[in-house]
């Protein structure tokens, strides 16, 4: 009977030992299971802030790609830039001689004219000294001439002697003398009128020869006189 009780009794210690110990797993098997729920939470839970950070990363990456591409197609468009301006530094040198070259050149032309105004005031001064030289009383006692100088400037030519049957009849050619024209002379007036007029004056412009000039003035009035009066006849008979 004792034995029995003492055999019951190690039993009951066994028992309360493995309850013990089971108790004591079930519970590190509760909290190894509790730790390892919350670990992998917190994992998860990093794997998304690791994500979203990726994420960020990613599109600054881009952004800083698309700003690097822009910066270098700047970059290519400064470095083409700067290719002209040399360019255009190299290029200075040549033009500024030419632009010399060029203000040499117009300062030559501008000599050239103003020897040529001066030399055209000469011979201004030259017709005027010239006119004041003709033998007035020559052509008016042979040629029938007389001079009248109009307000205006301009000189008239007045030839008599020219129609034998009119002897006192008037040929009048009008010559102004400019003092800032290419020509020297121009021609205001002619009565009558008469043909070549214009080749005379440009000889009278080329030569300076006004004592020419009126004589063959004088030529073409005698030569329309005598025109006029060869057709008179004919136009009295019919």
């Amino acid at each position: 009977m004792l034995q029995v009780e003492a055999l019951q009794g190690q039993v009951k210690a066994v028992e309360d030992f493995v309850d013990e110990w089971a108790s004591k797993s079930i519970d590190t098997s509760n909290r190894v299971h509790q730790e390892h729920v919350g670990a992998l939470k917190q994992a998860k839970e990093n794997m998304k802030q690791l994500k979203e950070t990726e994420t960020k990363m990613s599109m600054k990456a881009e952004k800083l790609e698309q700003r690097l591409s822009q910066e270098s197609a700047e970059m290519e468009q400064l470095t083409a830039s700067l290719g002209k301006v040399q360019e255009a530094e190299k290029a200075l040198p040549p033009k500024i001689e030419t632009i010399k070259e060029n203000i040499s050149s117009l300062q030559q032309a501008a000599d050239v004219t103003k020897q040529g105004l001066e030399l055209s005031l000469q011979e201004k001064q030259a017709v005027l000294a010239n006119l004041q030289t003709i033998k007035v009383d020559f052509f008016r006692t042979r040629l029938g001439l007389r001079f009248d100088r109009s307000v205006s400037g301009v000189l008239r030519l007045v030839f008599t002697q020219i129609d034998r049957k009119n002897p006192s009849r008037e040929y009048t050619i009008g010559v102004q003398v400019l003092e800032e024209n290419e020509e020297l002379y121009v021609v205001r007036e002619c009565s009558p009128p008469v043909d070549g007029l214009d080749d005379l004056l440009r000889i009278l412009n080329d030569n300076n020869d006004l004592r020419a000039f009126m004589l063959a003035v004088r030529g073409k009035f005698k030569q329309l006189t005598e025109a006029d009066t060869a057709t008179a006849p004919a136009l009295t008979a019919a």
